[in-house]
């Protein structure tokens, strides 16, 4: 994904400016776009919204241009295979064998996915850029129930007074929802 990203925003072989990202899964390739492309969460550049796809959308910091990528089913022929040896694995049912011929089978679709052309693995579309993702000052309110800080694009307001999620969810009463993501 970080490969593929870096040489569509890169220019004389130097990545131009900031890059803004949502990521729609919670997967290690969030570690990736933080470390390669300097999108993170603390710098407000990087955006998940868990759909459990790996889709993801990049987007220059001039707005001028933008991509998504979305991973291409992929065929290894032992697809009937895998499945039953994965749902013994969780199922806690898996022999010693079971596990071991699992990582062997896991191994190669690694080694297959890591030799394959970008081409072959992700569906490429240029969309309209997505709104700068920036740092923004944060304000704090406090939690009328716990006495705690919470963000104000986290708090919930219960008549008249500010809540935090967990406190929120211990009380059971109507609500208008301030910003809540």
């Amino acid at each position: 994904v970080c490969e593929y990203a870096q040489r569509l925003f890169s220019k004389n072989g130097r990545l131009e400016g900031g890059i803004s990202v949502v990521a729609e899964n919670y997967t290690s390739a969030l570690d990736a776009i933080q470390i390669l492309l300097g999108a993170t969460m603390g710098n407000q550049r990087l955006k998940v919204l868990d759909y459990g796809k790996h889709n993801y959308t990049f987007s220059s910091k001039n707005r001028q241009i933008a991509f998504r990528l979305s991973l291409k089913e992929q065929c290894y022929g032992d697809e009937v295979k895998y499945r039953m040896l994965e749902g013994k694995i969780m199922k806690d049912e898996a022999s010693l064998d079971d596990v071991a011929y699992f990582q062997k089978l896991l191994d190669a679709r690694i080694k297959r996915l890591f030799s394959s052309p970008l081409e072959d693995l992700f569906e490429l579309e240029q969309v309209r850029p997505i709104d700068q993702l920036c740092e923004m000052p944060t304000v704090y309110l406090l939690c009328k129930g716990c006495g705690e800080q919470v963000l104000k694009s986290h708090a919930i307001a219960v008549m008249g007074k500010i809540y935090c999620i967990p406190c929120f969810q211990q009380i059971n009463t109507g609500c208008v929802k301030c910003n809540l993501h």
